[in-house]
């Protein structure tokens, strides 16, 4: 199973010596921590990750920016609107980025041989993060991904649920 996690957590999670843990960011910040695997390949490319962070979270968009956020029904006044072109240029990079096409077949053949594999990067949620890009990737391609999102607990309900009305 691939499983996608903070690299904040890491320290909770506790894994056998076959499990591998790897890093899938650009730059690590502060060395590469111990027991992980670097594996570039599976960030978004230097370009990618420079242009979303200089231009768009910025929140400097261009025509064609802000057609496609229009199509999708997203406006560039959405604080959010730096994820939808992100989230679309990452997944071309999956499928057309000749390293990130290798690194995938490589994590996909260790995860047909029953490997279990976390991927970490700095990111704390997954739903605005590289990593779930990739995880809804290799879950489309028929693979188990536990994407660690936290569930809410449902409240137990204490009295019979009333029905309401619109007319009174």
């Amino acid at each position: 199973m691939l499983h996608l996690a903070y690299l904040g957590e890491s320290k909770q999670i506790i894994v056998d010596s076959n499990t591998l843990r790897m890093l899938i960011v650009r730059k690590p910040v502060s060395g590469i921590p111990g027991g992980f695997i670097h594996v570039p390949q599976l960030s978004p490319s230097l370009q990618l990750f420079d242009h979303n962070r200089k231009t768009w979270k910025q929140g400097l968009f261009t025509e064609e920016d802000i057609a496609y956020l229009h199509s999708i029904q997203q406006t560039e006044d959405d604080p959010e609107a730096w994820w939808f072109l992100y989230e679309r240029e990452f997944n071309k990079e999956l499928v057309s980025r000749p390293d990130m096409v290798r690194a995938i077949e490589r994590l996909g053949e260790r995860l047909k041989q029953g490997v279990e594999i976390y991927t970490f990067c700095y990111c704390k949620n997954v739903c605005r993060c590289h990593r779930g890009l990739l995880g809804k990737h290799m879950q489309d391609r028929g693979f188990e991904v536990d994407f660690r999102k936290k569930q809410e607990p449902m409240l137990p309900v204490t009295k019979p649920l009333e029905q309401l009305s619109l007319f009174d």
